[in-house]
């Protein structure tokens, strides 16, 4: 049985008074080698542990980027988010900046780490995560790098709402008497932007956490908080060298933000839309569909991500 060329421990850190718990990725090399750099991953939004999985979707990002990195000899550290995994809290009642607060700490955390003495840091976001790593960037931490999959320009609401018409749309294109179906309660159940924007009323006018639309429990406060930041305007504000990768079948966030993201920091950016790649950075030859996502979870991560950033942390002069 081959050894893995990785080793994995948990590590744990505090944020407001919470403990949050991580692994720490490292490179299994004989001798004592020191990594060439260590990479701090921020997850996407949703209630996800530490490798990108919830309760719906088991998508296994991190975990997979992670140990690829280390078998390049890169480590790395990506933890649960609150209350999500093995994390304290209530991830319901938790704000986008908790959220950022618990990244802030966690990068703190990590540049005091032996593993992490005097080798750079970078940062890895994910779809949001990309959001709170260019906010941290902006905060004069000593961040070398930053690598942004799947970012994103607009404001929370007009993506929501894409992503509504985008699903609608999914939905009408859908045959056979299942499709009769769901056209009846489409038209029967009325304009579905609408009804979204009298929710995003709802939660701008409320000051509760957590409100409830239908009986169904909303992290008001996390939408509130995300809808006061302009995207566009943080990341305007980055002067650290960046790796952008979008997908070209991306449906929840916009393709074309990952090569329209260049021209608004200030430093070297080096950018790619992957052909076929999705949101949750699998390969899918098929008209892209949230419907097949998973489906597409039986399959491992596309390995051109890993391989475009394996690349790019090298050049960087890291390995």
């Amino acid at each position: 049985m081959t050894k893995p060329a990785f080793s994995e421990s948990e590590r744990t850190l505090k944020s407001d008074d919470l403990v949050l718990r991580g692994t720490l990725c490292l490179p299994e090399k004989e001798g004592s080698k020191t990594p060439d750099a260590i990479v701090l991953m921020l997850s996407g939004s949703g209630d996800l542990d530490r490798n990108g999985n919830g309760l719906r979707l088991q998508l296994n990002i991190f975990n997979a980027i992670g140990q690829t990195l280390a078998e390049n000899n890169i480590a790395s550290y990506r933890y649960d988010k609150r209350g999500c995994g093995e994390s304290d809290g209530n991830y319901l009642e938790t704000g986008y900046f908790d959220l950022l607060n618990d990244a802030r700490e966690a990068l703190k955390a990590l540049q005091q780490w032996p593993e992490a003495s005097n080798i750079p840091v970078l940062l890895l976001g994910h779809s949001e995560g990309t959001l709170m790593a260019s906010m941290l960037a902006n905060e004069g931490h000593d961040i070398d790098s930053q690598i942004l999959i799947n970012p994103f320009l607009d404001r929370l609401e007009k993506i929501i709402e894409q992503q509504i018409v985008s699903t609608v749309a999914e939905l009408k294109a859908r045959t056979g008497f299942k499709g009769l179906m769901i056209k009846l309660f489409l038209f029967v159940s009325g304009d579905q932007v609408a009804k979204q924007q009298k929710i995003m009323k709802r939660v701008k006018r409320s000051k509760d956490p957590v409100i409830k639309v239908k009986r169904t429990p909303v992290n008001a406060k996390w939408l509130r908080d995300h809808m006061d930041i302009d995207p566009l305007e943080e990341h305007s504000k980055v002067n650290i060298p960046t790796l952008s990768i979008g997908g070209s079948k991306d449906l929840q966030c916009s393709p074309e933000d990952a090569k329209r993201i260049a021209s608004l920091i200030n430093a070297p950016v080096e950018a790619h839309v992957l052909d076929d790649l999705t949101h949750i950075l699998r390969f899918d030859e098929e008209s892209p569909s949230t419907f097949r996502y998973r489906e597409l979870t039986e399959s491992d991560i596309d390995p051109r991500v890993c391989e475009l950033i394996v690349k790019w942390i090298a050049s960087r002069g890291h390995t």
